[in-house]
């Protein structure tokens, strides 16, 4: 059976994303980029984010990120650009749970959301 491909361009099925094994889902979005030419100093972490956010947006109304996905792409944006947008945000949520002494909070997790929904294009642009 052939490998399944990932096109950050297009979303997968959500139920067959998140019926597959982590490093299934992983690993196709590796191969997806190693074809784009990323740098393989950065490609695990850069595909453990795409991970993540694919992730987050199959599991639909649980997070905010579906939601702001669309207006990120409604905002001119292509869907692997707001990928990224999110991930800016996700980055800065794990930068600060490393940071903090004990157990990420509700709290934490609620900055992130919250940090998701205000995101705009204009503002991953001018970062």
């Amino acid at each position: 059976m052939a490998a399944k491909r990932y096109n950050p361009h297009s979303a997968p099925d959500p139920e067959q994303w998140l019926a597959e094994e982590d490093s299934e889902q992983l690993d196709r979005v590796m191969r997806a980029h190693r074809k784009q030419g990323l740098d393989a100093s950065q490609l695990k972490a850069h595909a453990l984010f795409h991970t993540i956010v694919e992730n987050q947006i199959a599991m639909g109304d649980a997070t905010p990120v579906p939601e702001a996905m669309d207006r990120l792409m409604a905002e001119g944006l292509d869907r692997h650009e707001a990928i990224h947008a999110v991930a800016s945000k996700l980055t800065k949520h794990l930068w600060d749970i490393l940071r903090v002494e004990t157990q990420p909070s509700d709290d934490l997790h609620e900055a992130y959301f919250n940090a998701v929904r205000q995101l705009t294009a204009k503002e991953w642009l001018g970062s």
